[in-house]
């Protein structure tokens, strides 16, 4: 490269970075008086469940169920009879 073609590529260079700096602000503004929401604290504590749904005596919903005569609770393991 010869030294115009640096020099000039140096002033490109250059006015790309005013550009980049100026035009920005121009376009957007620069309001820095900007508020944000505040989010509440995440804590790894855990309420406990109400008693009156989760307690002894309360309906269990996933009995065990037995379809057919077949008295083998683990059917897909490998059966040595």
């Amino acid at each position: 490269m010869k030294k115009e073609d640096v020099a000039i590529l140096g002033v490109i260079a250059l006015f790309s970075i005013v550009v980049s700096l100026f035009v920005p602000k121009m376009l957007f503004g620069s309001n820095h008086n900007l508020q944000v929401e505040k989010v509440p604290v995440i804590t790894d504590s855990f309420e406990a469940p109400s008693h009156r749904y989760f307690n002894n005596q309360s309906l269990d919903v996933t009995p065990y169920i037995q379809i057919g005569n077949n008295n083998n609770i683990t059917p897909f393991n490998s059966q040595s009879n």
